[in-house]
């Protein structure tokens, strides 16, 4: 694996050197960064193409998943012309280029030196019940559990609950402020909700068939589903897509084969949903207008936050009119999990207000993981992080890819969704490894729970 990765960063770094020297002097229309967003994304690509050809394993492995991320989260926008960046100088710009490297550079440092010093060894659990038993189990515990997230704020009102699926994400029953009280106990119930896509598809996957207990599972997730989607969060629908799309492969006999099926079908699929979403996220489902639904259909680009534009917009703000944060990011991120009500003078932020600074007063703006690397520790915070992320990634392939444990392969398929996710912001991996934790606790309770009704 070593000698692939070398390639992959080889081809990184060819990438990156032609991205840089067809940058132009200034940039003033978006299309103007095309060609350095090609090669560089080229260059990107490169490494993901590589592990899929060399096994079926690798292709599969967090740091094929993470390279995507840096694709579809920095890279892609660039490639679509999308980006309006007006600098008189491309300097900002290829500092920007750089720092994107510098992170993919820290992903493949991981994979080189960390190799040989992750031995799988996971045994979280050793169910006593038949799996497919147990998986119908936690899916009934998992979606009580998650349409309760739903129900406590609108006080059990079933016709309050539907209407408010018509609704703006912010006229909702269940809309909470940026800063949550105890109500933030009630709201993070739904990431119970994350685990019933993988659930779905790992009970067909085990039982080899659609039985009546298989056609609940769906039930439910399907009742789910549009509750998160009048959310707006983008992001949220991704991780229910990929949290199945995930254990639909890893469980396949062929995971190449199932990759390109399912891809081809499913890909322009969820990205052309996560662009209605804009629409719906504003307006609500109620509010939806056939002219709008026109449009969605006529974009022929994938819309996705401006990370590149802010990441250079972050390289102007540091270190020349503000000092990097420091481990004031650090505190924010980890701190995330802590209930405000517990700590209420837990940090609002990284340290800095991008929004504010760019004039745009309470608009969160995000910069991806890369640029909040930056923002903390300049260059080398860049290269750290990506190290961080390879490594967590490392220590999840070694832990949980384990042939034949498909409890195990679910765990592994909602680490992948959270590594993916986690290169938009420092905050999502900590969001998304919440889903990880409700699997764990679940299936150890059901286990148990099965365990007394078999010995009983």
């Amino acid at each position: 694996m070593q000698n692939t990765i070398l390639q992959a960063w080889f081809s990184l770094s060819v990438g990156f050197a032609i991205g840089i020297s067809v940058l132009p002097g200034s940039v003033v229309e978006p299309g103007d960064l095309f060609w350095a967003g090609f090669a560089l994304t080229i260059g990107l690509l490169i490494g993901p193409v590589l592990l899929f050809f060399k096994s079926s394993e690798l292709f599969v492995h967090p740091v094929a998943i993470m390279i995507l991320g840096l694709v579809y989260f920095v890279t892609l926008d660039l490639m679509q012309g999308q980006q309006i960046i007006h600098v008189g100088s491309s300097d900002p710009v290829a500092i920007a280029l750089l720092l994107v490297y510098l992170f993919a550079t820290g992903i493949y440092l991981a994979v080189i030196f960390g190799h040989n010093r992750f031995v799988s060894s996971a045994k979280l659990f050793e169910p006593k019940v038949d799996l497919d038993r147990l998986f119908f189990t936690v899916g009934i515990i998992s979606f009580c559990l998650a349409i309760v997230s739903r129900a406590i704020p609108a006080n059990f009102d079933l016709m309050l609950m539907y209407s408010s699926l018509f609704e703006s994400r912010f006229q909702a029953a269940w809309s909470r402020g940026a800063l949550g009280g105890w109500d933030a106990f009630a709201n993070h119930l739904a990431y119970f909700g994350y685990l019933l896509p993988p659930i779905l598809a790992a009970y067909y996957r085990l039982s080899g068939r659609a039985n009546w207990k298989w056609f609940i599972l769906l039930a439910m997730t399907a009742f789910l589903i549009p509750f998160y989607f009048q959310g707006g969060g983008r992001r949220i629908v991704g991780a229910l897509v990929l949290g199945f799309v995930g254990v639909w492969i890893l469980a396949a006999k062929d995971r190449r084969k199932s990759a390109i099926r399912t891809g081809i079908i499913v890909l322009p699929l969820l990205l052309l949903l996560m662009n209605f979403m804009l629409i719906v996220r504003s307006v609500g489902l109620g509010g939806v207008e056939t002219w709008m639904v026109d449009d969605v259909l006529s974009k022929g680009y994938v819309r996705i936050d401006d990370n590149f534009r802010r990441i250079v917009q972050t390289v102007e703000f540091f270190p020349a009119l503000f000092e990097h944060v420091g481990f004031e990011y650090v505190a924010y991120v980890l701190a995330r999990p802590i209930p405000r009500v517990f700590w209420p003078d837990k940090p609002v932020n990284f340290g800095f207000d991008l929004g504010a600074a760019v004039g745009m007063e309470g608009v969160g703006l995000t910069t991806s993981i890369v640029g909040e690397a930056y923002m903390a520790f300049s260059y080398l915070g860049v290269l750290g992080f990506g190290l961080v992320y390879g490594s967590l990634g490392m220590y999840l392939f070694s832990k949980f890819f384990v042939k034949g444990r498909i409890d195990l392969i679910i765990i592994y398929a909602l680490g992948l969704s959270a590594l993916f996710l986690g290169i938009r912001s420092g905050v999502e991996i900590i969001l998304y490894s919440y889903p990880i934790i409700a699997f764990i606790l679940t299936m150890r309770f059901a286990g148990k729970f099965r365990a007394m009704r078999v010995k009983t």
